[in-house]
């Protein structure tokens, strides 16, 4: 038997389980320079199919939100006026100073890219979600024994 064939015993598989959660630091950039690119088109558009927590690395997601905020109140949107709104907010620092920014304009040559990056961005997001409701599945299992645990667990498999 290969140890592709063999069945890791539920020991076997909690000890693979501390690994880094999925995520695409280049598309989420690429997400944001499509976004910063065509604005007008893509902000409304992605806003449908990503919400702020899709993006896992912590300054992208403080970007995605502000583009959501200028376009809801129909400000401008391009790496300056970004800049500006980090600066006055005192949160540039926080998503990696005025290159960043710029940076990430610049990150993809064209903006048609942007369905390809969002479903990237998309699917490790869903792979993040999953791996979370797993781990909570774990620790009510571990957790067995407890009334109000219990009581979730008999409406769960009813």
């Amino acid at each position: 038997m290969s140890a592709k064939d063999k069945t890791l015993t539920g020991e076997e598989l909690l000890a693979t389980i501390n690994r880094p959660m999925p995520f695409s630091d280049e598309a989420e950039k690429g997400v944001l320079s499509c976004l910063l690119q065509e604005p007008a088109i893509r902000v409304v558009e992605t806003r449908i199919v990503l919400p702020p927590e899709a993006f896992y690395h912590p300054g992208w997601r403080t970007i995605y939100e502000l583009l959501n905020e200028c376009v809801a109140k129909g400000l401008t949107i391009d790496p300056p006026a970004l800049t500006h709104l980090l600066r006055d907010r005192q949160m540039l620092d926080g998503v990696g100073g005025e290159s960043a920014i710029f940076e990430l304009y610049a990150f993809v040559p064209i903006s048609s890219h942007y369905p390809f990056f969002t479903k990237i961005v998309r699917d490790k997001w869903l792979l993040r979600q999953m791996i979370h409701a797993s781990a909570q599945n774990i620790e009510d299992a571990q957790e067995h024994g407890k009334e109000e645990v219990d009581a979730e667990v008999g409406k769960v498999l009813a």
